[in-house]
C-alpha cells in the first residue's frame, strides 16, 4: 500500500497533509516543478519520504503518473491518491484496506471528503454520470455529513483522495496525460468500470479537503480546464452517436458564450466610460467568457498542457 501526493507550489498545505497520515507509511511526493522552496523544506522534515521532482508543471495527470510509475515499480498493491490540501482521518488507510481486501470486484474506492472549513458537510463524494446534459450530477455536494453510510457505487469519486488497486492501473492504464486539470479521475473510473471493476464509495474512510488550493487564476483557469477537459472526456469515453447527440449541445453553449463575449466587451467598454467602480467586475466576467471560448477552441485544434498564459494572471 502506497500514497502519492502531487505538489505545486503549495508548500504549506502539502507539509500539513503529510503530518496527517500515520508513521509508517510509505509515501511519494511528485514535486511538479515548485519553486517555492517545498522540496528543501520536505527533505528537513520528512526524510524517510521519497521525492520525485520534475523539471516543470506537468500538470495534474502527467505528475501523478510520475509517482503510480514509481509505486508499480515497488510492487505496491493498492494506490491512494491524495490531493496535498487534504488532510487524513488517522483511520484512513486502515478502514480502505479492509474495504479492498473484503470486496475483491472493487477497483476503485473514494472517502468521505469533508470541508476544512466546515467538517460537517461534505465537499462532494462523486458523481453520476447526466447523459442529457453532457456532465456529471455530483453527489452529496455541500450535504450534511448525515447517512450515506453504505459503499454505495458512483460513476467516478472525488479525486482529493481515490484508492485504487494495482489490477486496475495494469489493465487499463494510468491517467490520460491531457487531462492537465480537472476529469482526470473520472475519466479513469469511467474506463474501470468498463473493465468491470465497480467504483464505490468507502464511508469509513475519511479526509479533509481545503479545495481549490493549486488554482492560482481563479475562474478564467479553472473555466479554462474545465471546458477543455469535459470535450477530452466526452470524445474518449462516448460512443459516436452519443458524442454526436452532445456536440449539438456544445454547440448551442459556444454560441451561447459567444454572444456572451460580445455582450460583456459592450459592457466593459461602458463601464470604463461612465462606471470605473465596476470595471474589475466587469473584467473578470469577460476573462471567465473568454477562458470557456478558449477552452473549447484548444480541444477541437489539439492543443493541451498548461494553455495560454493570460488564464493565470490575476
Amino acid at each position: 500500500f502506497g500514497i502519492i501526493i502531487l505538489n505545486w507550489n503549495g508548500k504549506a498545505d502539502t507539509l500539513k497533509c503529510l503530518a496527517s497520515i500515520p508513521a509508517g507509511a510509505d509515501v511519494v511526493v511528485v514535486d511538479n516543478g515548485s519553486h517555492d522552496g517545498y522540496v528543501d523544506a520536505l527533505r528537513q522534515g520528512f526524510s524517510e519520504i521519497t521525492i520525485l521532482e520534475t523539471a516543470e508543471n506537468l500538470g495534474s495527470a502527467r505528475g501523478t503518473n510520475a509517482g503510480i510509475a514509481h509505486g508499480l515499480k515497488k510492487g505496491w498493491d493498492t494506490f491512494l491518491i491524495l490531493n496535498n490540501d487534504t488532510t487524513v482521518d488517522a483511520k484512513l488507510v486502515t478502514e480502505l484496506q479492509k474495504a479492498m481486501e473484503s470486496n475483491p470486484k472493487v477497483g476503485i474506492l473514494g472517502a468521505k471528503i469533508l470541508r476544512m472549513e466546515d467538517p460537517t458537510r461534505f465537499d462532494h463524494l462523486g458523481g453520476i454520470w447526466n447523459g442529457q446534459k453532457g456532465s456529471f450530477d455530483l453527489v452529496a455536494e455541500g450535504a450534511l455529513d448525515e447517512g450515506f453510510d453504505e459503499m454505495m457505487e458512483l460513476d467516478y469519486v472525488c479525486g482529493a483522495a481515490i484508492c485504487v488497486r494495482r489490477a486496475v492501473f495494469e489493465e487499463v492504464g494510468s491517467f490520460e496525460p491531457n487531462f492537465f486539470l480537472f476529469w482526470e479521475e473520472s475519466d479513469l473510473c469511467y474506463r474501470a468500470r468498463k473493465s468491470r471493476w465497480e467504483v464505490r464509495l468507502c464511508p469509513e474512510a475519511k479526509i479533509l479537503h481545503k479545495g481549490s488550493a493549486s488554482f492560482i487564476g481563479g475562474k478564467p483557469h479553472t473555466t479554462y480546464f474545465y471546458w477543455r477537459g469535459r470535450l477530452l472526456w466526452l470524445h474518449r469515453n462516448l460512443s459516436p452517436e452519443q458524442i454526436k447527440l452532445q456536440l449539438q449541445e456544445i454547440g448551442r453553449e459556444w454560441r451561447r458564450l459567444v454572444k456572451r463575449r460580445f455582450l460583456k466587451s459592450i459592457h466593459l467598454t461602458l463601464a470604463a466610460l461612465f462606471d470605473r467602480t465596476s470595471l474589475p467586475r466587469k473584467k473578470a466576467e469577460l476573462r471567465q467568457t473568454r477562458a470557456a471560448l478558449h477552452g473549447m477552441r484548444d480541444f477541437f485544434r489539439g492543443r493541451f498542457g498548461p494553455g495560454p498564459a493570460w488564464i493565470y494572471k490575476k
